[in-house]
């Protein structure tokens, strides 16, 4: 079993997918309420995987930090156990490693999937490029949930994105546009989960 941090509501389903997917069993989700009030946390989560029980994974955007450098920030006052913990870095936000199963993402927010970035890891700001996508292209009601008329986040933004993490998100054909997702995954199946 696997306990999962993460900045917030948006990327609880999302986590739990590449969680499943690596093979675990999930067991609570913890919403910190953003990246300032997840960052001082990571600590604190290195130590309860210390302690046996469930492992834990933090989740975090890279939000244009390099990945490696934030790790060593977050980590840098963690005493990290092997095997029971990890902190997986998204770059540079969620919603690369979602736009990254082009197919399902097409289906379900009605964009061309030709229009889809086929290298969403490599985008300056992910979710700008997703709203983007959608104000274009999408239609009907799932283009009014996920975008305002002025390109802003739309009022069902994040239900949108979990149904989408939930019910429709292929984690597998994912990995093979998202090189982040694919470590993510394979590092994670190797955690313990006592």
């Amino acid at each position: 079993m696997i306990n999962i941090a993460v900045e917030g509501p948006l990327d609880e389903e999302a986590a739990k997918a590449v969680v499943a997917a690596a093979g675990h069993e999930i067991g609570k989700v913890y919403p910190a309420g953003g990246k300032t009030e997840l960052d001082p946390k990571v600590p604190n989560y290195c130590r309860a995987a210390a302690y046996g029980g469930p492992g834990w994974v933090v989740f975090r955007d890279s939000d244009g930090h390099c990945p490696v450098e934030l790790r060593g920030k977050l980590l840098s006052n963690a005493d990290v156990p092997e095997g029971s913990f990890d902190l997986r870095i998204a770059c540079t936000m969620i919603e690369a490693w979602l736009m990254a199963d082009a197919r399902g993402f097409s289906e379900f927010f009605q964009v061309r999937v030709g229009e889809i970035p086929q290298d969403p890891d490599s985008l300056d700001h992910a979710k700008q490029s997703l709203l983007s996508l959608v104000k274009r292209f999408g239609k009907g009601s799932i283009q009014d949930d996920v975008v305002t008329k002025d390109g802003q986040t739309g009022p069902l933004y994040t239900h949108r994105l979990n149904e989408f993490a939930r019910d429709h998100w292929n984690v597998e054909a994912a990995m093979e546009n998202s090189p982040g997702l694919e470590r993510a995954v394979r590092r994670l199946g190797e955690l313990r989960a006592d």
